[in-house]
């Protein structure tokens, strides 16, 4: 099963396929450091940080469909401390990792 799809991405490259790879590249290569900020900032309760980073990757999920995430990093970008608990953001960090590293494999195996 496909967890993202590219259309929206090709779309930019206007048939470019280094400019594609190069889309893909960045990341693969930057989500993960990310990530990592966000389970950080999430262990010292730097829900400031949390939100700052969500917001910087949520163009890059968006860009690439990974609809199964979306409603999380759109929570976590908009974080109000009011609304989630701290279940609900440990929830949302924990979908958001797992499906980005499947995304990440999807796309190596596609552009190795």
């Amino acid at each position: 099963m496909e967890l993202c799809d590219l259309t929206y991405i090709k779309h930019l490259s206007n048939g470019d396929n280094e400019f594609l790879i190069s889309l893909i590249d960045i990341f693969v290569k930057h989500t993960p450091d990310a990530l990592e900020e966000i389970k950080l900032s999430y262990a010292k309760k730097d829900y400031e940080t949390i939100r700052r980073v969500a917001h910087r990757i949520k163009l890059s999920i968006y860009s690439l469909k990974i609809n199964t995430i979306s409603n999380e990093i759109k929570a976590l970008s908009l974080l109000d401390k009011e609304k989630l608990t701290d279940y609900d953001i440990k929830c949302a960090i924990t979908k958001i990792d797992i499906t980005i590293s499947k995304v990440i494999q999807e796309l190596k195996e596609l552009h190795p």
